[in-house]
C-alpha cells in the first residue's frame, strides 16, 4: 500500500469521527455526568427568586422573617407580585395585624418567623409561606400564605384558572374534601359538610397535585389547627381534569 492510499484512509477514519461526535452533539437530549438524561426545564423552573431577609430582636421584638421576591417575571406584574407578597408578609404589617383592638400597656412581646417553599409544576410556580406569629401570652399563630403564579401569562392563578373544566370543578373539590374529613372525624363548620368555597381559596400545587389549604378556625374548630386536603386529580396539558 503507498503512501497516498495510507493518508486517504486515515483521512477517511478521522472524518467518520468528527461524524460520529457531531451526531452525539445534536441528539435530543444530554447526558449529565452521571450519565441521566437532563429533562428540559418547564417555563417556571426559568423563573428566579431571591431571599428578602429581616431578622432582629430588642426588648419588644423577636424577627427572622425571609420573604420570596421575584426576578425576572414581566416587569408590571413582577411589581405588582412582589408588592403584594411583601405587604402580606413583613413584620411591619404582620405586628400591626396582630396588635389590633390592644390597649399599649396590654401588648406583649412579639415573636415573628416566616420562611417559604417554592414548587414548580409546568407553567405554575406556588409559593408557600409559613408564618409563626406569637404575640404576649397569647396562644401562637401558625399558618399558611399560599400564591400561585402563572409564569406562562405573568399573572396570578385562582383555582378556576388550573381547571379544564371551569363549571364543575368546585363541586368536585367540595366532594373531596368532605369525604377525606370523614374519614378522618373532623367535623367541618355547619355540620352538614362544606358547601362553597372562597373565589380566592387557597391552594398550592406541590408533585402534580392540587393541596386546598385552611387557616385554623376556618372551616372547623380552631383545636383542630390548619387543614390540608390533596386532591386526587391529574394535570393534562398543563391543567387539571376532573
Amino acid at each position: 500500500m503507498n503512501k497516498k492510499n495510507i493518508v486517504l484512509i486515515v483521512a477517511i477514519i478521522l472524518v467518520i469521527i468528527a461524524l460520529c461526535i457531531l451526531i452525539n452533539m445534536f441528539k435530543n437530549y444530554e447526558k449529565d455526568e452521571n450519565n441521566s438524561e437532563v429533562v428540559e426545564q418547564s417555563i417556571s423552573e426559568t423563573i428566579k427568586i431571591k431571599d428578602n431577609i429581616s431578622k432582629y430582636e430588642n426588648s419588644k421584638k423577636s424577627i427572622n422573617v425571609a420573604i420570596p421576591e421575584f426576578q425576572n417575571l414581566e416587569d408590571d406584574y413582577e411589581r405588582f407580585i412582589n408588592f403584594k407578597i411583601y405587604n402580606n408578609l413583613n413584620d411591619v404589617s404582620v405586628y400591626k395585624d396582630a396588635i389590633e383592638g390592644f390597649e399599649e400597656d396590654e401588648i406583649g412581646f412579639f415573636t415573628y418567623e416566616t420562611d417559604y417553599e417554592r414548587y414548580n409544576c409546568d407553567k405554575y410556580i406556588s409559593i408557600v409561606a409559613n408564618q409563626y406569629i406569637h404575640l404576649g401570652d397569647a396562644r401562637p399563630r401558625i399558618q399558611k400564605k399560599c400564591y400561585v403564579i402563572n409564569a406562562e401569562t405573568n399573572a396570578t392563578a385562582v383555582l378556576k384558572d388550573v381547571f379544564e373544566n371551569k363549571n364543575n370543578f368546585e363541586a368536585a373539590i367540595l366532594e373531596e374534601i368532605n369525604k377525606q374529613a370523614g374519614r378522618k372525624n373532623i367535623e367541618l363548620v355547619g355540620g352538614n359538610g362544606l358547601k362553597k368555597l372562597s373565589d380566592t381559596q387557597a391552594f398550592y400545587i406541590k408533585n402534580n397535585k392540587i393541596i386546598i389549604y385552611f387557616e385554623a378556625s376556618e372551616i372547623a374548630a380552631t383545636a383542630v389547627g390548619e387543614l390540608e386536603f390533596k386532591m386526587p386529580f391529574k394535570m393534562v396539558n398543563g391543567l387539571f381534569v376532573i
